[in-house]
C-alpha cells in the first residue's frame, strides 16, 4: 500500500503491480494527513457487476470496437463503469463514490490485448480516476507536455503526434539544468492562493518523465506544425476551444463536466494562451521564450 501526496492530494493506493507503482511513486512525498482519495486496484480470476447494480449500456461510436462500456449504479450509491468484451466476458469494473474519493478497480486476470498489458490497464484506470478526483476538487488534468523554467511552468498541448514532447525536449537541450520536466503527458492544473499552478504526477503517459513539484503556470502553448516559427496570443473563444479539446474529463458525469468548464474559464482569465506554429529547432524554443518571458528578459 502507498500513501503519497500528489498535486496537493493525499492519495492512498493499494494496487496489483506494486513494483511498477513503487517506481512511479518513488519521488513523491508521504501523505501529510488523512487520505483525500483511496484507490484499490486488483487483478481477479472472475468478474461481474456488483449484485443489484443498475446497468446501462453506452453506445459505441465505432462499430468495430472490441469492447462495450456500461454505466453502473449500485444499491449503496456508488457509480461505476464496466467493460465487456465481444465474447461477453466482463473485462474490467470500476466503481467509485460520486466525488471519486473512494475507488475500486477490478481487472480480469485472463484479459488479453494486442498492445496493453494488465499493468497498462491498471495504470490507465487509476490515472483516469485520479484525474476525475482532481476535477471534483476544482482542478483539471491537461493533455500536454510541461516544463518548469525560471520557477514557473509552461505547458505545450496539442493532439497526439503533433510534437509536444519534442518541444519540451528542445527546451531541456537549450536551457539544460534550468528546465525541469513537470509531466510529459498529463500535468495537473490547480488553483493555489489565487493563482493557477501546474503540478507533476506519476501518470505521465508512455514515459516516466514527471517530477513531484508544483509551480505557477505562466503560459499555455498550443502547437501546430509549420516550416516557420511564429507565436500569437489566442482570444477567449479560441482558448476555450483549444482547452476543452485537451482537458481530461469524465464523459458521463455532467456535474463534474460543469466543474471542469468552470475551471477552464478561470484558467483562461488568469493565464495567457498561445498558438505556436513551429518546426523542430532552437528557433522554435526562443520564439516561445522571447514572448512568454519578455517581462523577465526585457
Amino acid at each position: 500500500m502507498f500513501n503519497v501526496r500528489i498535486a496537493e492530494i493525499n492519495l492512498q493506493m493499494d494496487v496489483a503491480d506494486e513494483a511498477f507503482f513503487a517506481a512511479r511513486l518513488a519521488d513523491y512525498p508521504p501523505a501529510s494527513g488523512e487520505p483525500d482519495m483511496i484507490i484499490r486496484s486488483s487483478i481477479v480470476e472472475n468478474l461481474s457487476p456488483p449484485e443489484g447494480a443498475m446497468v446501462e449500456q453506452v453506445a459505441n461510436a465505432d462499430p468495430a470496437a472490441t469492447t462495450t462500456t456500461f454505466l453502473l449504479r449500485t444499491a449503496d450509491g456508488r457509480m461505476g463503469y464496466a467493460t465487456r468484451g465481444k465474447s461477453g466476458a466482463w473485462l474490467a469494473i470500476q466503481t467509485y463514490t460520486p466525488d471519486y474519493s473512494d475507488v475500486d478497480i477490478r481487472i480480469l486476470a485472463s484479459r488479453k490485448h494486442s498492445v496493453f498489458s494488465l499493468t497498462d490497464f491498471e495504470y490507465m484506470y487509476t490515472g483516469g480516476m485520479f484525474s476525475n478526483r482532481i476535477a471534483v476538487t476544482g482542478g483539471v488534468v491537461l493533455h500536454s507536455s510541461s516544463i518548469a523554467c525560471r520557477g514557473v511552468g509552461v505547458a505545450f498541448s496539442a493532439n497526439s503526434g503533433t510534437g509536444k514532447s519534442t518541444q519540451t525536449g528542445l527546451w531541456c537541450d537549450v536551457f539544460g539544468d534550468d528546465v525541469i520536466m513537470v509531466n510529459d503527458d498529463k500535468p495537473v492544473l490547480r488553483f493555489c492562493d489565487g493563482e493557477v499552478t501546474i503540478h507533476g504526477n506519476p501518470w505521465s503517459g508512455k514515459t516516466a518523465l514527471n517530477a513531484p513539484i508544483g509551480v505557477p503556470l505562466k503560459a499555455l502553448v498550443f502547437l501546430e506544425q509549420s516550416l516557420t516559427n511564429s507565436i500569437r496570443r489566442l482570444g477567449v473563444a479560441d482558448s476555450l476551444f483549444q482547452l476543452t479539446s485537451q482537458i481530461c474529463r469524465p464523459f458521463y458525469d455532467s456535474a463534474v463536466g460543469i466543474l471542469t468548464l468552470d475551471a477552464i474559464e478561470k484558467i483562461i482569465n488568469d493565464v495567457p494562451v498561445y498558438m505556436l506554429s513551429c518546426d523542430i529547432s532552437r528557433e522554435a524554443v526562443m520564439t516561445v521564450y522571447n514572448e512568454v518571458f519578455k517581462d523577465i528578459i526585457s
